[in-house]
């Protein structure tokens, strides 16, 4: 996969979902510097989210879930100010999320980490999450960190470690 994206800078979408691609995501990924649309759901991806993943200033959508994807989550990702949407879901995705600037995708209005092995405290997210998916992780603290996010619509954050009193 790696050596087909070399050279193909002006691609706009890359839609690879639902296929049997195995292999790790290749570094080359962060020469797609045009790229608005990335999705290699549904695969079989390994190995971790390279930090080049970065590079994709102009990408609306990254969905890379139900891969075997494992590691963190790279703090470069954290500086995608027109991502949209950020799907990870149904990977083996681990550590805590406190390296990665959320606050700084002041578009993302669609954040799916749910059914990986996150833990730690939930960080600060933008107020422009409307849709938020963390379940089956180990999170943990007080549900009113959750409460700021004044543009929530969905919130499933069962089968995590939260306590609190529901106001």
């Amino acid at each position: 996969l790696g050596d087909t994206l070399l050279g193909l800078e002006d691609l706009r979408v890359v839609d690879l979902s639902a296929n049997l691609i195995e292999g790790t995501i290749p570094l080359e990924i962060g020469s797609l510097i045009s790229l608005l649309d990335l999705d290699l759901s549904f695969n079989g991806l390994t190995g971790t989210i390279p930090p080049q993943i970065g590079a994709l200033r102009h990408c609306h959508s990254i969905n890379l879930a139900s891969n075997y994807l494992s590691s963190t989550i790279p703090p470069s990702i954290g500086g995608l100010g027109n991502l949209e949407v950020l799907s990870l879901w149904a990977n083996s995705l681990t550590g805590d999320l406190e390296s990665i600037d959320f606050l700084l995708m002041e578009r993302l209005s669609m954040l799916y980490l749910d059914q990986n092995e996150f833990e730690g405290e939930l960080v600060a997210l933008p107020i422009s999450v409307m849709d938020l998916r963390i379940a089956s992780n180990q999170f943990f603290g007080h549900l009113d960190s959750l409460f700021h996010l004044e543009n929530l619509v969905n919130l499933d954050i069962d089968q995590n470690n939260f306590s609190g009193t529901i106001r």
